[in-house]
């Protein structure tokens, strides 16, 4: 019988030793989000880190001061954004993904010393991914859990008004063709197609600010 998938978001804490725990506590006002993630063999990972605020510069300075020269990388350093590769010798979490072979979504955030996880899979293998934390005594909880249902985000005729739209040049600055044409195009009302492009806009915003 197939397995239904499910969509889950977890939160897992970061050990209190981990210069991420340490640092996402002590900086609340940055941002911290992880990029991606892999392993470069059984006791080592790099992680690809974007780390945004106006205390960055502060944050940078004070991690180049703890962390080994050769363990970091800086990809892209601005005035209140960087980019960092980091290497660290002990994988905990990502040896969990990678055992049970969880797929997991980008970007993820990091808030308060806790890990923002999403993923969507099956119970089975889930279950497996928590044991392997249980294991390593790492401290987690689930956030929410659903069925997962490949739905269209908007339907047949939404989508050929957004290509359309696209094509004609609509959403250009200056726009190339105005709304009244471009109704008149589709043989609709200027409101029936301003109420059209208004349901595809939110649509589009809630999944983009919710996701």
């Amino acid at each position: 019988m197939k397995e239904d998938f499910i969509q889950i978001k977890v939160q897992i804490s970061v050990p209190k030793t981990k210069w991420l725990a340490i640092y996402n506590e002590k900086y609340p006002e940055l941002t911290f989000n992880i990029f991606s993630k892999y392993l470069i063999d059984e006791n080592t990972d790099v992680t690809l880190f974007q780390i945004a605020g106006k205390a960055v510069k502060r944050f940078l300075k004070e991690f180049k001061n703890r962390i080994a020269q050769d363990a970091f990388q800086i990809l892209y350093e601005g005035e209140d954004r960087i980019i960092l590769n980091i290497k660290t010798s002990d994988p905990w979490i990502l040896r969990a993904l990678v055992k049970t072979e969880l797929l997991i979504m980008y970007p993820i955030p990091v808030k308060n010393g806790k890990i923002q996880m999403g993923t969507i899979t099956t119970r089975k293998k889930f279950d497996l991914f928590l044991t392997e934390l249980d294991a390593q005594k790492i401290k987690y909880s689930i956030k929410s859990v659903g069925y997962f249902r490949p739905i269209p985000l908007l339907t047949k005729n939404q989508i050929d008004i957004l290509n359309l739209a696209v094509k004609l040049g609509y959403f250009e600055i200056p726009r190339k063709i105005t709304l009244t044409n471009f109704a008149e195009r589709l043989e609709i009302s200027p409101s029936a197609l301003s109420e059209t492009m208004r349901r595809i806009n939110y649509k589009l915003a809630k999944n983009y600010l919710y996701r």
